[in-house]
Order: structure tokens, then C-alpha cells, then sequence
């Protein structure tokens, strides 16, 4: 029994401790999604700056070891080339991910909306022609 209840605290324990937390509030969504939109961009700028980088740097080393391979001067030479040519592919295509993953949450962050005005009933007496005016809480949210 004392084992059950000690793997049962440590469970709890463990899952709050790593769980995410999710917070209902339309605006700290909202403010949430435009970070990650923000921080997801700048590594997309960073990844694409290392891969524009590398992969001229490797063409011209993989040039030279082939340049020199072809007069009989060394032998290999191309393993930190190649490398830097996958690398530098790989980086790329991370940025690129990136920056559509970025303009995603962007465009879903653009489209949560909550605004507080008043609206407008009919009225419901016969007598009385003006409408009635109560405030009203709008909550925007496009569902896939």
C-alpha cells in the first residue's frame, strides 16, 4: 500500500511539474501566439543566415579538394566539404520551415478577437419604440 501511494505521489508530482499549463484567456492566447510568431522568426532568420553561409563555403572547399584531387595533389579532403554542404541544406530548409510555421501562427493569432460593446434588441413592448441597449462581450474565433 505505502508503494502505491508513494508511485501515485510521485506521478502527480511528475505531471504537474511537467505538464503544460493552458490558459483560457483570449488575450494571453492571442499575446502567446504573436511571441512565438516573433521568437519562431528570428530563428528562421538565424538558420537561413548559417545555411546561405555554409553552403557557399562548402561548394568552394569541395571545389578546391576536387581541383587538387584532379592534379594528384591530395587525396580526399572532401568529408568537411560535404559536411558543410549538408549542413548548410539542412539549416536552410529548417529556416524555412520556420518562417511559414511563423506567418501560421501570425495569421492565427491575427484572427482571435474579443471585444466588449453594446448591442441592439428589438423592442419588445408595443408602446415603447426605442430599443433596448445591454452590454455584450464578442468573442471572434475561427475553428478549422
Amino acid at each position: 500500500m505505502k508503494k502505491a501511494i508513494w508511485a501515485m505521489i510521485v506521478m502527480i508530482l511528475s505531471l504537474s511539474g511537467f505538464a503544460q499549463t493552458s490558459d483560457s484567456s483570449l488575450i494571453i492566447k492571442k499575446q502567446a501566439l504573436l511571441l512565438k510568431s516573433k521568437n519562431q522568426k528570428t530563428a528562421s532568420w538565424i538558420f537561413g543566415g548559417i545555411g546561405v553561409v555554409a553552403i557557399p563555403i562548402g561548394m568552394a572547399v569541395l571545389s578546391k579538394a576536387t581541383l587538387e584531387e584532379g592534379f594528384g595533389e591530395t587525396e580526399g579532403g572532401k568529408g568537411g566539404a560535404t559536411a558543410l554542404l549538408i549542413v548548410g541544406t539542412i539549416s536552410l530548409g529548417t529556416g524555412a520551415i520556420l518562417a511559414m510555421e511563423s506567418k501560421k501562427n501570425k495569421n492565427e493569432a491575427m484572427k482571435i478577437t474579443a471585444t466588449i460593446g453594446w448591442e441592439k434588441t428589438a423592442p419588445l413592448v408595443t408602446n415603447h419604440n426605442l430599443p433596448l441597449h445591454y452590454p455584450a462581450l464578442s468573442v471572434k474565433m475561427q475553428i478549422r
